[in-house]
C-alpha cells in the first residue's frame, strides 16, 4: 500500500514524499486509519517498525492549525525520545506548518513556558516535567483531542504509574493510544479505566524481538574482555554501531578506550548534561561518529538509520532491556546484528532471556583482526529530512509586543509581496522585542528582501542565528 492511496492532506503527502515514505509499514497500514477515525488504541510491536510515524501522521491530520493550543501530547519515558518525537512532528508536518516543543528536564523551565504561550500544535515530554507544567498551570490541555503514551513499558519500569495516572486525570475526554514493545498485564490493568473501548493492535509476530537481528554471545574475561570487544569490531567493519554498557563508568572506561586509538566516537549517559547528549546523539545520527558508547538511555525509541551492529560490553540483565538495546539496529526492515560480551558468571541473563523469547544465541568465537584504517574515519550522512529543513528559512525581527505587533501583523506584513503565499509562511513567535517567522518552500530571501515594514513602521529583519529555535 502506498500513502497516497490513503487519502492524506496534500502538505502530509509533500512531506512524506520527500521523506522518501513510501510504502506504508504494516503498523502504519493498521494504526493509521484507526487513529484517523478517533478510536482509542493499544498497540503493540517491536522497535524499529516505523511506529513514531504511525501516531504523528494521523495526529497532524487532525489538528487545526487555527488553535494556538495544544492538541496533541505525547508522552515518553527519556528526553531523547521526547526530542525525537518533536523533530518527527515538525519533519512530518513541516508543510502543514505544525509547531512541536518537548518539555524535559535539565532545561529551563522559563524558556519552556515562553514557548508555550505561542501557538503549539503538539507537546511531547518526560512524564515529570509534564506534570510539572500542569501543576504551574503553564500547559493548556482544554484543547488536547489525541494523547499518547509512548514506549508505556519503560514509563511503567520506572516507577511513573502514579505521575501517569495523574495526567490522565488532568486531561479532557480525548483519544488515547498506548504504544509498547511489550505488553503486561501490569499496563492493562492501569490504562484499562483511561481507554474507551481500546482496540488491541499487534502485528503477526511469533516472538517480541526484531527477527532481523541475529543474537550472538561471546565468552569473555574480565582481562580479555575489551580485546575482544575491538576484535570483533575490527572483524565487522560496522557502518555505524552503539556499544552498550550497564554502568556510567564503564561508558567513560570504554569511550577512553576508543577515543585513545583513534576511533571515530562519542558517548552518551546520564552524567551528561543534557545539552551535551542531545547534541552527541544528533552529530551520531548525522554519521559524524561511527561509534557511540551509551548506557541504556540510547536505547528506548532512537531511530538511527545507518546501525548495523549493537554490541554490549555488558549483558543486558532482562529481556526487555535486550529487545530495546538490539532494536537500535535493523531498523524497520533491515538486517542487524548483535554481540553480547558475557562472563561466566553472568550466563544466567542469556539463559533466562533465551527461556523468555523462546530462541537461542548464538556463541561466536573471537580471533584477534588487525584493525582497519577506516575505523578512524567519519561518515557523513545526508538525513532525508534535512531536505525539508533546508527549504526553511527563520527570519528574526527586531520588534514584538513592545511594538504591540501580533502574528497576524507580521503575516500581512509578509504577504504584500505577491510572491509569497500564505502556505509558504511557517511558525511565527512574537516576544517581548523581538519576534521569529519561519519561511517555507525556499522563499525565505524573498521574504527577506522585502519585508521591511510592520504596521506602518519600519522593521530590522535578519536571518535567525539558529533555523528551529
Amino acid at each position: 500500500m502506498k500513502f497516497d492511496e490513503m487519502k492524506l492532506s496534500k502538505e502530509l503527502l509533500k512531506a512524506l514524499d520527500k521523506l522518501d515514505y513510501e510504502e506504508v509499514l504494516p503498523i502504519q497500514e493498521k494504526v493509521i486509519p484507526e487513529l484517523i477515525k478517533g478510536k482509542d488504541c493499544i498497540v503493540q510491536s517491536k522497535t524499529g517498525t516505523g511506529k513514531t510515524a504511525s501516531y504523528a501522521i494521523p495526529s497532524i491530520e487532525k489538528i487545526d492549525w487555527m488553535i494556538n493550543t495544544p492538541q496533541v501530547l505525547v508522552i515518553t519515558p527519556t528526553r531523547e525520545l521526547a526530542k525525537q518525537v518533536e523533530h518527527e512532528f515538525k519533519t512530518i508536518g513541516s508543510y502543514a506548518r505544525i509547531n512541536a516543543i518537548s518539555l524535559i528536564g535539565q532545561q529551563p523551565i522559563k524558556r519552556q513556558i515562553l514557548s508555550l504561550k505561542q501557538k503549539v500544535h503538539v507537546v511531547s515530554g518526560t512524564i515529570g516535567r509534564i506534570l510539572d507544567h500542569i501543576e504551574r498551570n503553564t500547559l493548556d490541555l482544554s484543547t488536547i483531542h489525541t494523547c499518547i503514551i509512548d514506549e508505556a513499558d519503560e514509563c511503567f519500569n520506572l516507577g511513573f504509574i502514579d505521575d501517569l495516572i495523574q495526567i490522565f486525570k488532568a486531561l479532557p475526554p480525548c483519544q488515547k493510544a498506548v504504544f509498547s514493545a511489550t505488553y503486561n498485564d501490569e499496563i492493562k490493568q492501569v490504562i484499562s479505566n483511561y481507554l474507551q473501548d481500546p482496540i488491541f493492535i499487534r502485528l503477526k509476530e511469533t516472538t517480541e524481538y526484531n527477527t532481523h537481528i541475529s543474537l550472538n554471545y561471546v565468552k569473555v574475561t574480565k582481562e580479555n574482555k575489551m580485546e575482544t570487544l575491538f576484535n570483533l569490531i575490527h572483524k565487522h567493519i560496522p557502518e555505524q554501531a552503539i556499544i552498550f554498557c550497564n554502568f556510567r563508568e564503564n561508558v567513560d572506561q570504554v569511550f577512553d578506550e576508543f577515543y585513545e586509538k583513534g576511533y571515530s566516537c562519542c558517548m552518551i549517559h546520564g552524567g551528561l548534561s543534557q545539552s551535551e547528549r542531545l547534541e552527541n546523539m544528533q552529530d551520531f545520527k548525522k554519521g559524524m561518529f561511527r561509534f557511540l558508547i551509551a548506557s541504556d538511555v540510547a536505547s528506548r525509541g532512537i531511530d538511527i538509520e545507518k546501525v548495523t551492529h549493537v554490541y554490549n560490553y555488558d549483558p543486558p540483565t532482562t529481556t526487555q532491556d535486550l529487545i530495546h538495546r538490539i532494536g537500535r539496529s535493523g531498523r524497520v526492515k533491515k538486517k542487524g546484528e548483535s554481540y553480547t560480551l558475557v562472563l561466566d558468571t553472568q550466563m544466567k541473563y542469556i539463559k533466562r532471556i533465551e527461556e523468555d523469547l523462546e530462541t537461542s544465541f548464538c556463541e561466536v568465537s573471537v580471533q584477534p583482526a588487525e584493525m582497519p584504517k577506516i575505523l578512524t574515519q567519519a561518515n557523513k550522512i545526508e538525513l532525508k529530512d534535512e531536505v525539508i529543513h533546508s527549504e526553511k528559512m527563520k527570519l528574526y525581527i527586531k520588534a514584538g509586543k513592545n511594538k504591540k505587533i501580533r502574528a497576524k501583523d507580521i503575516v500581512g506584513a509578509i504577504l504584500q509581496d505577491k510572491r509569497i503565499q500564505a502556505e509558504d509562511i511557517g511558525i511565527i513567535e512574537v516576544l517581548e522585542v523581538q519576534s521569529y517567522v519561519e519561511i517555507l518552500n525556499n522563499k525565505g530571501n524573498m521574504v527577506l528582501e522585502s519585508l521591511k515594514r510592520i504596521k506602518n513602521k519600519e522593521v530590522s529583519v535578519e536571518i535567525a542565528k539558529e533555523i528551529g529555535g
